[in-house]
């Protein structure tokens, strides 16, 4: 059982990243739309507390993954996996207010279905 905390610790850490790079693409007033915008882009990137925040968590969940994968084979780990997709669905529309559809809704219960299956095996 302590073995899924590692999968476990990936998930919460690849969620946690992707809604901080969220708030930090607010700070942002638009994309770059040319090179030569694209660089300054890149450096106002490099120095975000948001960018940066989410790269150490992604970097921890990366080190969590590996040790994920010494204890379970990767054909039966990696689908958990898209259960960060379920909680990114899930917390978008509760922290930014985004519309999830009925449809959006149905194909997240089905990808709970998929990995509760894989779960079994």
């Amino acid at each position: 059982m302590t073995a899924y905390l590692y999968i476990f610790g990936t998930i919460f850490l690849t969620v946690l990243g992707q809604i901080i790079l969220k708030f930090g693409a607010h700070t942002f007033k638009k994309s770059p739309q040319n090179i030569q915008e694209f660089i300054p882009y890149i450096f106002k990137l490099l120095i975000n507390p948001y960018f940066i925040s989410a790269i150490f968590f992604a970097m921890i969940g990366s080190f969590l993954w590996t040790i994920a994968l010494n204890k379970f084979e990767l054909s039966f780990a990696y689908p958990f996996m898209s259960l960060s997709f379920i909680l990114i669905v899930l917390l978008s529309s509760i922290l930014f207010s985004e519309q999830v559809s009925l449809v959006r809704w149905i194909g997240v219960l089905t990808v709970c279905f998929g990995v509760f299956l894989i779960s079994r095996s």
